[in-house]
């Protein structure tokens, strides 16, 4: 028999659900409601303009399709939505080098400063709210709303859709505090290790490449992408995926430089500004439990030197 110090302590079990499924409905009508008032008043956009814009910003180079997703809508809603921001000269289109029929999004400068704009709204409002709270009660506040996240976006179609207001700079600055949202996504696809290549990446890693005299060799992996350098060329790589992970460096012979993507990762290079490859989907390959992409590739191409013999001459 349970003591009744503890059952005085539990309480009844059942009145406690519709309190709590109340006072959860009131919450998130009252913090929504706040939050798009906050984002909304500055610029002068709409929820979904924003949303659209926000998305554009964290991506640059994102496809209409993908924002499909991101935006919880259809693909001729978005068409519409696409075709006011250009108007409002708040978006920059861009033929995709790998595909004529298709065009990449960007924002225009009036376009990253509304994104901005939003971005700072909407954090002021919640930190306003957060300070609230005794300082005793923010880490529950903190543990409570990482599990409801992750128990609301362990449904794909809202799970990125949750996303579209955050400012994700925030939610990768710390390795040790994971995004509920990623490790949601995660988890779905945990049996088949597949993550559908549509949805936008919400973690990224990037690093500046500066050439040298004598020039030397820029591999990215898996993938076999080689870049020759020589002083005058700079390269920015940006390695994104929707889950977390950071690109493996590793400097070889005679200067030559490997990066390794991460679980899920694509490569998107820069030169002065402009996109000069970018990897439509990640190259999978089967890994053990405690693998990096690194020791895999190694085990199945070889050291440095054979995966170059493999693919004489491919440059960019």
């Amino acid at each position: 028999m349970r003591p009744r110090w503890l059952l005085e302590m539990e309480g009844p079990r059942e009145p406690i659900e519709p309190r709590a499924a109340q006072l959860l409905g009131v919450l998130a009508t009252a913090v929504s409601d706040r939050l798009l008032s906050a984002v909304t008043r500055p610029t002068g956009l709409s929820p979904a303009a924003l949303a659209a814009l926000l998305w554009i910003g964290r991506c640059p180079g994102i496809r209409a399709s993908a924002l499909t997703k991101g935006l919880n809508t259809t693909a001729p809603a978005v068409t519409q939505l696409l075709a006011r921001l250009e108007s409002q000269k708040l978006i920059l289109r861009e033929r995709d080098r790998s595909d004529a029929r298709a065009e990449r999004l960007r924002l225009s400068e009036l376009g990253a400063r509304k994104a901005l704009m939003a971005t700072r709204a909407r954090a002021h409002a919640m930190r306003q709210l957060v300070e609230e709270l005794p300082l005793a009660l923010r880490p529950r506040l903190i543990r409570i709303a990482e599990l409801v996240v992750q128990a609301i976006t362990a449904r794909e179609e809202t799970a990125f859709h949750a996303c579209r207001f955050c400012d994700m700079n925030l939610c990768q600055s710390d390795a040790t505090l994971p995004c509920p949202v990623a490790l949601a996504t995660a988890s779905r696809h945990s049996s088949s290790r597949w993550i559908d290549p549509d949805l936008p990446p919400i973690h990224s890693d990037r690093t500046v490449i500066q050439g040298a005299d004598p020039p030397f060799e820029l591999w990215l992996e898996p993938g076999a992408i080689a870049f020759r350098l020589d002083s005058k060329r700079r390269l920015e790589v940006v390695c994104r995926s929707p889950v977390r992970g950071r690109m493996e460096f590793e400097r070889l012979p005679e200067g030559h430089i490997t990066l390794f993507a991460w679980d899920h990762a694509t490569f998107t290079v820069l030169e002065h500004g402009q996109e000069i490859f970018i990897q439509e989907s990640h190259l999978s390959l089967s890994m053990a439990e405690g693998d990096t992409l690194r020791k895999r590739v190694e085990l199945l191409f070889g050291d440095f030197e054979q995966r170059r013999a493999m693919q004489p001459n491919r440059w960019l």
